[in-house]
């Protein structure tokens, strides 16, 4: 009783007839039930040793828990590096079962065991970092944007014209704003719970996801209450950008607006506490996390001071971006490469083939890589199959999901301008769904992709191994290799082609209207606008 599981296991593995497997009387054999039960008897009153449970609310006491906790844990990669012995100094519990349905087995063949270790596979310090300095700066106007979750405003059961599938179609928002995760977390939790008590309502706030940070590549998104020049400054941009590009400011229609819908979580928020629903003021690199967390903890900055930092660098950025003349050289430090190679003329634009060629080059490799996990989920299975495991599929439910997603937005993307435009969201759901059980249901997907789009049109290059990917194969793993093959043959061919015509603009650009699907790529990574209008674009971004 005062042994943990494992000390238990091993001291009862020397004492002499504990083990015994069969029991015989006579000429009868009977199953080692019995012992089984013994063994679990004796076990069922084991130590278990205090576990320190984790609140899912965000107090700071749980932060510092959580980090402590974080820090226990050896990293993955030095785990596997450790000898047996070492390997278990980190094994923290065991969880043990016994297998139903073996009665032929012996107690040892019958029982499972999954050891819990403690090791961690990714890595958190960013998070941390940021859950602290929320807290840390919950004074200031300093805040990070958060993922608060989905609003749905509508959601019914809609039928795909020219097939038998019904889906249901939800129409709903990411709603993010700017404030402190701890009292987003709070003030949600608080609101979901009032309208459990009340009738059930299949339009209004999601359950989940929880509130979480939003984090784009190495950055997070920020918003400070600028200085009256900055604020003046931002205005100015604005106006320039809703008479250059109005459809992009184009006001919501027939949607609840973002404000009300973040007003129903968030009545009790006043002053510095109030939710903001403002465009990002700046990206925060990450990378500039341990310098700001150096001048708090070593220098004593206080939150003040921090804020003022941020709010002067912003200004200084802001300025030189505002002057900038391309006349006058400035550092990479302090302009982007995309400002300072711009020497487009007023209402023009460039188009770089060279960055369109690595657009290109990543499409390539992120295929390669995926037909490289196919190989290897193969080689897992034979593997298994020469241990007598009885055979799977090389994909886990998890695999499918996951690969099911991807293509649907894949597929999207090459869709003919037209059904691109018209492909509505519950469609788009139950194409999700029917590429995941594409095993069991082959012909659904072609089916709902043939709505609409015309693949006896043979001037469209990319229908053709688009489409024949789902005509050549009945299962999941040869449809998704084939598709994957077709891919980097097409993208790899579109390559050389722009690499030849690199210094011809008007049949480059020829050539990418009718051998690239309108919107493949987002053309901002690759057309350059005139440099009042980038200036622009940088500011409101940045």
């Amino acid at each position: 009783m005062f042994l943990e599981r494992k000390e238990t296991e091993d001291l009862k593995s020397r004492v002499k007839g504990f083990k015994a497997k069969i029991i015989k009387q006579g000429e009868e054999q009977i199953s080692g039930l019995k012992f089984m039960a013994t063994h679990w008897v004796f076990s069922y009153l084991c130590f278990k040793g205090i576990k320190q449970k984790l609140s899912t609310e965000f107090h700071e006491e749980t932060l510092l828990i959580q980090i402590i906790d974080e820090l226990s844990k050896v990293p993955d990669e030095v785990y596997s590096a450790f000898d047996s012995k070492t390997k278990e100094k980190f094994v923290e519990d065991i969880n043990e079962y016994m297998k139903e349905g073996n009665a032929d087995l012996s107690l040892e063949d019958s029982k499972v065991i999954h050891p819990v270790i403690r090791k961690r596979y990714e890595n958190k310090f960013n998070y941390f970092a940021i859950r602290f300095l929320d807290e840390y700066l919950s004074s200031t106007s300093l805040k990070f944007q958060v993922h608060v979750g989905n609003y749905v405003h509508d959601r019914r059961v809609k039928n795909i014209n020219g097939t038998g599938f019904q889906t249901e179609r939800v129409v709903k928002d990411r709603v993010k704003v700017f404030g402190r995760l701890s009292m987003i977390s709070n003030l949600k939790a608080d609101y979901i719970k009032e309208q459990l008590e009340l009738p059930n309502d299949s339009n209004g706030w999601e359950i989940f996801p929880n509130p979480s940070y939003i984090f784009i590549d190495n950055n997070v998104p920020i918003h400070i209450l600028a200085d009256e020049t900055t604020k003046k400054g931002i205005e100015l941009f604005k106006d320039k950008r809703r008479k250059e590009q109005p459809e992009e400011l184009q006001k919501r229609k027939g949607k609840l607006s973002k404000y009300n819908i973040v007003s129903m979580i968030s009545k009790e928020a006043k002053g510095k506490d109030k939710l903001r629903i403002d465009e990002p003021l700046a990206l925060l690199s990450l990378n500039e996390i341990p310098a700001l967390l150096y001048q708090i903890l070593e220098k004593g900055a206080t939150p003040k001071d921090i804020e003022l930092i941020i709010k002067n660098k912003l200004t200084e950025r802001f300025e030189k971006i505002k002057n900038y003349d391309p006349e006058t050289p400035a550092p990479a430090s302090q302009i982007s490469k995309r400002l300072r190679n711009n020497t487009t003329a007023k209402g023009q634009e460039t188009l770089n083939a060279e960055k369109l060629s690595l657009l290109i080059e990543r499409e390539i490799e992120d295929t390669e890589t995926k037909l490289s996990s196919i190989e290897e989920k193969r080689l897992k299975a034979k593997k298994e199959q020469r241990r007598n495991l009885p055979q799977t599929s090389i994909f886990s439910n998890s695999d499918l999901g996951r690969i099911a997603a991807w293509l649907a937005d894949d597929i999207k993307r090459f869709m003919p301008a037209e059904q691109r435009k018209n492909w509505k969201g519950y469609q788009h759901s139950q194409l999700q769904q029917s590429l995941a059980y594409f095993e069991k249901r082959p012909q659904e997907a072609f089916l709902l992709l043939k709505e609409g789009w015309d693949t006896s049109d043979g001037s469209s290059y990319w229908n053709n191994w688009v489409m024949n990917s789902f005509s050549e194969n009945n299962r999941f793993e040869k449809f998704y290799e084939n598709y994957l093959m077709k891919r980097v043959k097409y993208f790899s061919e579109l390559a050389e082609n722009i690499k030849q015509h690199t210094h011809n603009t008007k049949f480059l650009r020829k050539f990418i209207k009718q051998q690239m699907p309108a919107d493949l790529f987002p053309k901002r990574h690759y057309i350059l606008k005139d440099l009042e209008t980038e200036k622009i674009k940088f500011y409101l971004n940045h």
